[in-house]
C-alpha cells in the first residue's frame, strides 16, 4: 500500500513535526525498525505461506490459547472475552490479528529504533488519524459508543466490536482497547487496530477505509537509523526506556542491553 510519504533528517525536525498535528484530531502512532516493511499483523505474517488460512485457524488458535493459558494465570488475570484473550495472546508473543499502536509518538519513535538492528538505512513512523476510521467502523459494522470520552478518543472498548470481526468477514480497520488494560498496555499509551477480514492481509484492510490516503488520513515518515543513539538518549530523558515501557525483570534487562548499544 502507498502512503503519503515525510522524509526526516534530524531528530529535532522530527520532533517539530509532531508539534504541528492538529491537536483537534486523534492521531496514533506505530514505529518500525525498517522503512521497507509494511503494516502486517503477526497472525498472518505467521501464516503468510500456508494455503489454508482463515477464521477457522484464528478460533483454533484462540481456543488452544484458552484452554492451556489458566494453568499459568491468576483466577483474577484469567480473560473473560475475546479481545481480552486476544491481548494477552499478542502480549505473549502469539500471533494474532491485532496491531499494536499508541497514542504518543515518542513511545513509537521509542519502537522504531530501539528495535534497528542495522547502522544504516532508515526507520518508519506510521502517523493515522483516526477520525476516518472510527467512522468507517461506524457505519459498516452498525456500532456505536455512547461513552462519550471513549468516542472523542475515536475508540472501541471492550468485545463486541470483536465479536462483530469474529462474525462478519468484513474489510475494515477498528481502533478498539481491551476492557482490562495490563500493565504495559496501559504504560505505552497502547491501543490495537483490528483487521476486520482475515482473509487478506492489514493493508488490503485499510485500503477499504483510505481508497487513496492522504496526508491529513495517514503518513509514512522515515528518518535515518544512524540519529539511533540520539534519539535513545533523549528518550531516556523523557524517561522512556525499555525499563519503564516495560515493567518487569525482562525491561530491566532490556534497559541494560539498549545502553550498551547507544552509549
Amino acid at each position: 500500500m502507498k502512503y503519503p510519504e515525510l522524509r526526516k533528517k534530524s531528530w529535532n525536525a522530527l520532533k517539530d513535526f509532531f508539534t504541528t498535528l492538529n491537536l483537534d484530531d486523534i492521531w496514533i502512532f506505530r514505529g518500525q525498525s525498517d522503512y521497507r516493511w509494511g503494516l502486517q499483523t503477526s497472525y498472518k505474517d505467521s501464516f503468510n505461506k500456508q494455503e489454508v488460512f482463515g477464521p477457522e485457524n484464528e478460533r483454533t488458535l484462540l481456543d488452544t490459547f484458552a484452554a492451556k493459558a489458566p494453568i499459568y494465570l491468576q483466577h483474577q488475570d484469567i480473560p473473560t472475552n475475546k479481545l481480552d484473550w486476544l491481548a494477552l495472546m499478542q502480549h505473549h508473543g502469539a500471533p494474532t490479528r491485532l496491531l499494536d499502536w499508541t497514542y504518543s509518538p515518542y513511545i513509537a519513535c521509542f519502537f522504531a529504533f530501539s528495535k534497528a538492528k542495522l547502522k544504516d538505512g532508515y526507520c518508519a513512523i506510521y502517523a493515522l488519524n483516526t477520525h476516518t476510521l472510527y467512522e468507517n467502523a461506524k457505519n459498516k459494522l452498525g456500532v456505536t459508543v455512547d461513552n462519550h470520552y471513549l468516542s472523542t478518543r475515536k475508540i472501541f472498548l471492550g468485545s463486541s466490536i470483536i465479536d462483530k470481526l469474529f462474525e462478519n468477514d468484513i474489510k475494515t480497520v477498528v481502533s478498539v482497547r481491551p476492557l482490562t488494560m495490563n500493565k504495559r498496555l496501559n504504560i505505552q499509551q497502547g491501543l490495537f487496530l483490528v483487521p476486520g477480514s482475515i482473509a487478506v492481509g492489514f493493508e488490503e484492510n485499510l485500503k477499504e477505509v483510505f481508497p487513496t490516503p492522504t496526508n491529513q488520513e495517514i503518513i509514512k515518515i522515515v528518518i535515518p537509523i544512524k540519529l539511533r543513539a540520539e534519539v535513545l538518549s533523549d528518550l531516556h530523558f523523557m524517561n522512556i526506556t525499555q525499563e519503564v515501557l516495560f515493567p518487569d525483570i525482562d525491561g530491566v534487562a532490556r534497559s541494560v542491553r539498549d545502553f550498551e548499544n547507544w552509549i
